[in-house]
C-alpha cells in the first residue's frame, strides 16, 4: 500500500582492530580465508544477508556467527569474539560515538547526510553493492483501490511532517513516499534479489 522509509546498515569493526577501511577488511579476508567472523542477530536477518552478499560480491570467505538478537552480537564484537558486523544504525551509533567501534562504510546506494564522511560499501571497494531495509504499510488483499489510495495519501502526508524529519535524522532513515504501484514493484524486485542471495548462500530457515 505504501512504502514509508528505507534504511541502511553500517559496517563496523572493533576499534581495537587495525582495519581502517573496507579494503583493509577485504585484503585481510583474501589473505586469511575464514579467519574473519561476522555476526548477526540471527540466520536470515537483513544483517546476515548483508554479510552474505558482501562475501559474494567481494569474493572473500568469512564465517557467519548467528546470535539471538543484536545485543549479544554487539557484545561479542566489542570483546573481539567476532570481527565485523553489518549493524543497524541505532544499535551501533552509541558505540561509534563512544569510540569502541569504528565505522567503515554504509550499505546504501548513496551517502547519507547523517554520516557524510562515510563512504558507501560500493565506493569503498565493492562496486554495485547496496543493502537497504524498509518500512511499509500493507493492506489485506482485495482492499478497494479507493481505500488503498486514501491510506497511501495519508501515509505520505504524515511522513512529510516535521516530526518524521526528526526520526529521519536520528535513525538513519530515508523517507520514500510513492504510489501503491511503486511499492508493489519495489517489493517484487527486493524479493527476487534476496531470493538469489539466500539460494547462493544455502541459507535455510531454522
Amino acid at each position: 500500500m505504501a512504502l514509508v522509509a528505507r534504511y541502511f546498515d553500517i559496517v563496523v569493526v572493533s576499534s581495537k582492530l587495525p582495519f581502517k577501511s573496507v579494503q583493509d577488511v577485504i585484503a585481510f579476508a583474501k589473505a586469511n580465508p575464514n579467519k574473519l567472523n561476522f555476526g548477526s542477530p540471527g540466520i536470515g536477518t537483513s544483517v546476515h544477508l548483508a554479510g552474505e552478499l558482501f562475501k559474494s560480491m567481494a569474493h572473500v570467505d568469512m564465517i557467519h556467527v548467528p546470535y539471538k538478537g543484536t545485543a549479544p552480537a554487539l557484545t561479542d564484537l566489542l570483546s573481539g569474539q567476532i570481527q565485523i558486523m553489518f549493524s543497524t544504525v541505532p544499535a551501533a551509533v552509541p558505540f561509534i560515538l563512544g569510540g569502541q567501534l569504528r565505522a567503515l562504510a554504509i550499505t546504501s546506494a548513496q551517502r547519507s547526510t547523517a554520516f557524510p564522511d562515510l563512504p558507501t560499501v560500493a565506493e569503498a571497494g565493492v562496486p554495485g553493492f547496496f543493502v537497504e531495509g524498509w518500512y511499509g504499510v500493507l493492506a489485506p488483499a482485495g482492499t478497494a483501490a479507493e481505500i488503498v489510495n486514501l491510506l497511501n495519501a495519508s501515509v505520505e502526508k504524515a511522513i512529510r511532517s516535521s516530526a518524521f524529519k526528526t526520526i529521519e535524522a536520528n535513525e538513519g532513515l530515508t523517507f520514500a513516499p510513492g504510489t501503491p504501484e511503486d511499492f508493489g514493484r519495489y517489493l517484487q524486485s527486493e524479493a527476487a534479489r534476496w531470493r538469489d542471495v539466500v539460494k547462493d548462500a544455502h541459507i535455510q530457515a531454522q
